[in-house]
């Protein structure tokens, strides 16, 4: 075997392992947009149940205002 053969063997075997370096960045790549992808799609959730959380309180306020003032309405009426 000469030096020739050793070089091309040693080339043959680089190139491989660049594929599979290079296969495995992709692959790791696919993976890490698809975890991004679902923490966005989970913090959008969150952020739509957290408005709609902030609604139901706000009308929730809204409804206790209306009860609150319809007792001191009544209570005054009751005292004149």
């Amino acid at each position: 075997m000469g030096v020739s053969d050793v070089v091309a063997v040693a080339t043959a075997i680089v190139i491989c392992l660049t594929g599979g370096i290079v296969a495995l960045f992709k692959s790791n790549q696919r993976n890490h947009e698809s975890r991004i992808k679902r923490a966005e799609d989970k913090l959008d959730k969150c952020e739509l149940d957290h408005k709609r959380t902030q609604d139901d309180l706000l009308r929730i306020v809204e409804r206790l205002a209306t009860v609150e003032q319809t007792i001191e309405r009544r209570a005054e009426y009751r005292t004149t």
